[in-house]
């Protein structure tokens, strides 16, 4: 995945990116990396329907058991690699996660909403859906997003 993006990065050609309803892990990666980094030839086209984009930390997998990089002892010979992998997904994620909190639902830019409000008639603390998101990821977890 991370060697085709540094080729898309470097192709001459021009190159559209898009899914169809659900893009998920490595796939969804790439859609997201050229849809917040476009180049000059290389862009990330929304579907023409609504869709799914399901992203997550990179992991190893043994069956069903799962392995992420800040779980793996730091003198382990694969810390190194897999730390590496994981700030690549933690930039873009930090990158997505800006764009959500300063675009509105209408498309249009906005001030940073607060993390949570109080909801006067009932009383209840709501946490924004964007800082939900976050915890998500972070807590290694796959997340989804509505596109």
């Amino acid at each position: 995945m991370v060697a085709l993006i540094d080729a898309l990065n470097e192709t001459k050609a021009t190159v559209e990116i898009t899914y169809s309803r659900y893009i998920m892990s490595a796939a969804a990666t790439v859609w997201l990396h050229f849809l917040l980094r476009a180049t000059t030839n290389v862009q990330s086209l929304m579907p023409k329907k609504p869709g799914v984009v399901m992203y997550h930390r990179p992991r190893k997998t043994q069956g069903d058991y799962l392995c992420f990089a800040d779980e793996v002892k730091d003198d382990h010979p694969l810390k190194g690699p897999l730390a590496k992998q994981m700030k690549i997904f933690d930039d873009l994620f930090e990158t997505m996660y800006l764009a959500f909190l300063r675009v509105g639902p209408d498309g249009q830019l906005r001030d940073e909403p607060a993390e949570s409000m109080v909801h006067e008639p009932d009383g209840l603390t709501y946490r924004h859906w964007v800082m939900r998101l976050r915890d998500c990821y972070y807590g290694n977890q796959d997340c989804l997003i509505p596109v």
